[in-house]
C-alpha cells in the first residue's frame, strides 16, 4: 500500500483531515506531521523516518503556519526531492497563505488555490507533473463526496474569514451539490453544476440505499460534521444581512437531508432550526412559526419533554410568539423551560439564568414591567455573583434591566445601567462588536426619549459610522442605525435631514425584506411622522395608513406597534381636519387602552393612553372605556 504524508500547520487540521480521508478510501495509507510524531527527544527521527517512508507528499501552505515544525518537515521533504528524481513533493497554497511564494516550496509542484482558476486544468497539470499521482487522481476525486464536500468547505470558511463572499459562496456551492451523492446516491442523480466537470461525473463510492443512510446519520460523523459546516456557512450569510441567501441555501440543504435521512434526524432538524430563524429575519413569522412547531412536536415525541434539546426548541418558537405579538404564549413556554431547568439544573446553573434572562424579556413585552423588573434583578445579581461585573452574560442582563427601567419611566436609573453595559462591553468585546454597538444605540435612544438630543445624535451617529465601515450601507442594523439618527434629526428641527436617511433605507428594507416585515413597517411609520413634520400631510396619511394596515396584517390589531401606527394615522387625520375618517381607528385600536391598567403598559403606550384620557374623559371613566 502506497503512503501519503500530509504535512500541515495545527491552523489547517480542518483541511488535512478531509484530504486524510479521501486519499485512505483511494486506497492509501496517510501519515500527517507534524500533528502525528512523537513528543520529545525521538521527534527529529520520527520525523526523518516519516519522510523517507512517504511515497507522495502534500504540504498544506496556510496564513498560519508553525514556523519551527513546519519548517523541519518542510525542509526534509525537499532535501529527499532533491535527492530522488522520482519524489515531487506537492504543497496546496491555500486562501490567506502570503503572496510571495516561500523559497523552501521551490522543490514542490505547487497548486494554488488563491487564484481564481479552473481547477480541474490544475490537477489535470499536477498529475502529468507527479507521475504517482496520475494513476490515484481519478479514485481520489471520486472517493467519498462528503470528504470531498467537506474539504471544499473548509476552503470557502478561509475565503470567508478572508472577506471573499463570492469565492467562498462558489465552493460552498459546490458542497452543497455533493450532499445527494453522499447520502442517497440510488435516488439521486450525479452531482451537477460547477463540479461537474472536476469529478468526470464519476460513480460515488457510497452505494447505499436510503434506509441505510438514515440508519447511519448518527454515527456518519463526516456527514454529520459536514451539514454543520454548511449550516454555519448559511448562518454566516446571515449575520453579514443575506438572509434571502441564508434562507435558499438552508432551503435546499434542508431538502435534501430530509429526503436521504428523514425529517427527524438530527441534521435535518438542526438546519430547519436555523432555517426558521432566517425567515424571521425577512419577516415571514407565520413559516418559521410552523417549522418550529413542528421541531418541538418532533423533539417531544423523540426526546421528552424535558431534554435539553426540546427546550431549546421551546426558546426559539416563544422568540417567534414574541415577534407575533402574542407575549402570553411565549411566556407559557418560557416559564415551562425555566421550571424545568430550575428542577434539573439548579437555580443558579448558567441555563437556568438563561431561562430566566429570557422570560423577563417576555414578561417586559407582555407588560408586566413590575414582574420583568424583579426577575432581572435577580439575574443580574446572580450573574454578578457568579460571572463577574464584566462577564458578557451579566452585561445583557444589565442592557436589559435599564430597557425595562427606561420603559417604566425611570430614566435616570436607567442611563446610569445602559452606560455601564455600554462601556463593559466595550472594555470586554471591543468598541466594534455588535453587542456593543447595540448598547450605543439603546443608550441613545434613552438620551432621545429624556431629551437630550445631542447627546443621542452623537451617539447615534458614531454607531451609523461603525456599522457602515463594518457591514455595509445595506445591512439591516445599518439600516435601523441610519432610522435612529434620522428620527433625532427630526426631532432637533431637521425634517429634511431625517428625510434624506430614510427614503433610501425604507427602499432597501423594501427590497431585503418585502413590504410587511416588522421592521419595513416601523420605517414608513418613521418616515411618515418626517414628512408630518415637513407638512406633507397626505404623503404621510397614505404612508402611515400603509403601515397601520400591514402592522394589522402581519402583527394584529392590538399589537403595540399597530396601536402606535394608529395614534399616529389618528394626528395627522387631525392636522388634515378628517377626523371623521378616523372612526374605525379609537374602538379598534385606541379606546382599549382606556381598559388597561397604565402600570402595565410600555412607556409609548401609556402616554398614548393618557392623551387619549385626556382627549376623551367620558370614555375613560364608563365601564369597559366605551364611547
Amino acid at each position: 500500500m502506497s503512503t501519503a504524508l500530509i504535512c500541515h500547520a495545527a491552523a489547517d487540521g480542518d483541511v488535512a483531515r478531509a484530504i486524510a480521508e479521501l486519499a485512505r478510501a483511494a486506497g492509501l495509507a496517510v501519515r500527517r506531521v507534524p500533528a502525528g510524531l512523537p513528543p520529545g527527544a525521538t521527534r527529529p527521527q520520527a520525523l526523518a523516518e516519516a519522510i523517507a517512508a512517504a511515497d507522495i507528499a502534500l504540504a498544506l501552505v496556510g496564513a498560519q503556519p508553525d514556523a519551527a515544525d513546519c519548517g523541519a518537515a518542510l525542509d526534509g521533504i525537499a532535501a529527499r526531492a532533491r535527492r530522488d528524481e522520482d519524489f515531487r513533493p506537492i504543497a496546496l497554497l491555500l486562501p490567506g497563505a502570503a503572496p510571495q511564494t516561500p523559497p523552501e516550496l521551490a522543490a514542490f509542484v505547487l497548486l494554488d488555490l488563491r487564484q481564481d482558476a479552473d481547477c480541474a486544468a490544475r490537477l489535470a497539470g499536477i498529475a502529468a507533473a507527479v507521475p504517482r499521482l496520475a494513476g490515484l487522481l481519478p479514485a481520489l476525486l471520486t472517493a467519498k463526496p462528503e470528504a470531498q464536500a467537506r474539504l471544499l468547505a473548509a476552503l470557502g470558511r478561509r475565503w470567508r474569514e478572508l472577506r471573499r463572499g463570492a469565492a467562498a459562496r462558489a465552493l460552498f456551492e459546490q458542497a452543497l451539490a455533493l450532499i445527494p451523492a453522499a447520502v442517497a446516491p440510488r435516488r439521486r442523480a450525479q452531482p451537477r453544476g460547477p463540479l461537474a466537470t472536476l469529478l468526470g461525473r464519476a460513480k460515488a463510492l457510497f452505494a447505499r440505499g436510503a434506509t441505510d443512510a438514515q440508519a447511519d446519520d448518527a454515527d456518519n460523523p463526516t456527514l454529520q460534521a459536514l451539514a454543520a459546516e454548511l449550516g454555519n456557512w448559511a448562518r454566516a450569510m446571515h449575520e453579514h444581512g443575506d438572509f434571502s441567501g441564508a434562507r435558499r441555501a438552508q432551503e435546499r440543504l434542508l431538502a435534501l437531508l430530509k429526503d436521504a435521512l428523514g425529517a427527524t434526524a438530527p441534521a435535518a432538524l438542526a438546519v430547519a432550526a436555523n432555517l426558521a430563524v432566517s425567515l424571521k429575519a425577512q419577516g415571514r413569522l407565520v413559516r418559521a412559526r410552523a417549522i418550529e412547531e413542528e421541531i418541538l412536536a418532533l423533539r417531544r415525541a423523540r426526546l421528552g419533554a424535558a431534554h435539553p434539546a426540546t427546550l431549546g426548541a421551546m426558546n426559539n418558537l416563544a422568540a417567534t410568539l414574541l415577534a407575533q405579538g402574542e407575549p402570553r404564549g411565549a411566556l407559557e413556554l418560557l416559564e415551562t423551560v425555566l421550571a424545568t431547568r430550575r428542577a434539573a439544573l439548579g437555580a443558579e446553573h448558567p441555563d437556568t439564568l438563561t431561562a430566566m434572562h429570557n422570560r423577563a424579556a417576555a414578561l417586559q413585552a407582555a407588560g408586566d414591567l413590575p414582574a420583568a423588573w424583579d426577575l432581572q434583578v435577580s439575574v443580574l445579581a446572580a450573574r454578578r455573583r457568579l460571572l463577574g461585573d464584566t462577564h458578557p452574560d451579566t452585561l445583557a442582563t444589565t442592557d436589559n434591566l435599564a430597557a425595562t427601567l427606561h420603559a417604566m419611566g425611570n430614566a435616570g436609573a436607567a442611563q446610569e445601567l445602559a452606560r455601564m453595559a455600554l462601556e463593559g462591553r466595550r472594555t470586554t468585546l471591543g468598541p466594534e462588536h455588535p453587542a456593543t454597538l447595540a448598547s450605543l444605540s439603546n443608550l441613545a435612544a434613552m438620551q432621545a426619549a429624556a431629551g437630550d438630543l445631542a447627546g443621542a445624535r452623537s451617539s447615534q451617529e458614531a454607531a451609523l459610522a461603525l456599522r457602515r465601515e463594518l457591514l455595509g450601507d445595506g445591512h439591516p442594523d445599518t439600516l435601523a442605525a441610519a432610522n435612529n439618527l434620522a428620527n433625532t434629526l427630526r426631532e432637533q428641527g431637521d425634517a429634511a435631514g431625517a428625510r434624506r436617511l430614510q427614503e433610501p433605507a425604507l427602499a432597501v428594507r423594501r427590497k431585503l425584506f418585502g413590504a410587511e416585515h416588522p421592521d419595513t413597517l416601523a420605517a414608513m411609520s418613521d418616515l411618515a411622522a418626517t414628512l408630518k413634520a415637513e407638512g406633507l400631510l397626505a404623503e404621510a396619511r397614505e404612508l402611515e395608513n400603509s403601515a397601520l394596515a400591514g402592522r394589522c396584517r402581519a402583527l394584529g390589531a392590538a399589537h403595540p406597534d399597530t396601536v402606535v401606527s394608529a395614534w399616529n394615522l389618528l394626528n395627522i387625520l387631525a392636522e388634515m381636519d378628517d377626523l371623521a375618517a378616523a372612526d374605525d381607528l379609537l374602538p379598534r385600536h385606541l379606546l382599549p387602552l382606556l381598559r388597561t391598567e397604565p402600570a402595565t403598559l410600555p412607556a409609548d403606550l401609556r402616554a398614548i393612553r393618557a392623551r387619549l384620557a385626556q382627549l376623551l374623559p367620558a370614555a375613560a371613566h364608563r365601564p369597559g372605556g366605551q364611547a
